[in-house]
């Protein structure tokens, strides 16, 4: 399902507000439904990088970015992932046809996360999950007090570096991509349509059988549900079915197809509508999956 730094969302260790954490999980990745991202987060098996020789002892993370702080993270980050260890991996995934398109976006999460984490640590943040949920934080506040060319930069940045990295690790040439940007009437009729299908009570009965079958009997494994979601809403929803949904919103079959949809919804990953339709639907979802506000009590 969805997405880059812009679209990750912290996932706190404190749970005095779960229903704000499913929701930063939903904003972003999945991107949008765009889905795409917000697994990236939460069920990545990509370790963060840890890089203790910028680390300095007690001394506090950024309080606030600026313009020009947000410019130079898109732009090293975007270095890493063009010409440094990031876009090595990237390659490394795109060779690794024979694996399953979760894995393989789990992957590319790690990498793009990974290559992020480094630059947010040269400015004081926590090379971590946590450090690049504050920087998310951040960021949304700098785009509220923003003038219109600034958010329209940092905003086009951020969806075309997003994009580069999904063409690379999917080895999809530009090519193969329509031309033409999706009208934002068309994104909202199809995140409404992958909506309504994640939501669909045969998918959401899927979800919480193959999570209740995951859960260890001492506790639940969080990041095994996460991947169980994920494979679900790309192979039942996405994927599934006859015609599959993706070739029902005008796109190719397979995986290419569902690239393909999720590099044209980046366009319009930052509206509120299609946001409201995904993050609707998440919560059903999650809460089929026994997690999140609602979610039904464990057997006794």
């Amino acid at each position: 399902l969805f997405g880059p730094a812009s679209h990750i969302a912290s996932c706190p260790d404190d749970d005095d507000d779960d229903e704000r954490r499913i929701r930063d999980n939903v904003a972003w990745k999945a991107s949008i439904s765009s889905s795409s991202r917000w697994m990236s987060s939460s069920g990545t098996k990509n370790d963060m990088v840890n890089i203790s020789g910028m680390s300095l002892p007690n001394h506090p993370p950024p309080t606030f970015l600026d313009e020009e702080m947000a410019v130079g993270v898109q732009n090293a980050t975007q270095l890493f992932l063009n010409h440094g260890l990031g876009k090595r991996k990237l390659e490394l995934i795109a060779k690794e046809k024979e694996r399953s398109l979760v894995d393989r976006w789990q992957e590319m999460m790690g990498a793009f996360l990974g290559s992020q984490a480094h630059v947010l640590a040269g400015l004081g943040y926590e090379a971590s999950e946590q450090g690049i949920g504050m920087y998310n934080q951040h960021l949304s506040l700098l785009m509220q007090s923003a003038d219109p060319a600034t958010q329209e930069k940092l905003r086009i940045k951020g969806r075309d570096t997003w994009r580069q990295v999904l063409l690379a690790s999917f080895d999809v040439p530009r090519t193969h991509v329509p031309t033409d940007e999706l009208s934002i009437v068309d994104a909202r009729n199809i995140t409404h349509k992958v909506s309504q299908k994640m939501q669909a009570p045969e998918i959401l009965d899927i979800i919480a059988k193959r999570c209740q079958e995951a859960k260890p009997a001492d506790g639940d494994d969080i990041q095994a549900v996460h991947m169980i979601v994920q494979d679900c809403l790309v192979n039942d929803v996405y994927l599934g079915g006859d015609p599959s949904l993706v070739v029902e919103c005008g796109f190719p079959e397979g995986e290419t197809g569902y690239i393909c949809m999720q590099y044209l919804l980046a366009e319009h990953q930052a509206d509120p509508l299609v946001a409201q339709y995904i993050g609707s639907a998440l919560m059903k979802v999650f809460q089929s999956a026994g997690i999140g506000p609602g979610a039904p009590p464990p057997p006794s």
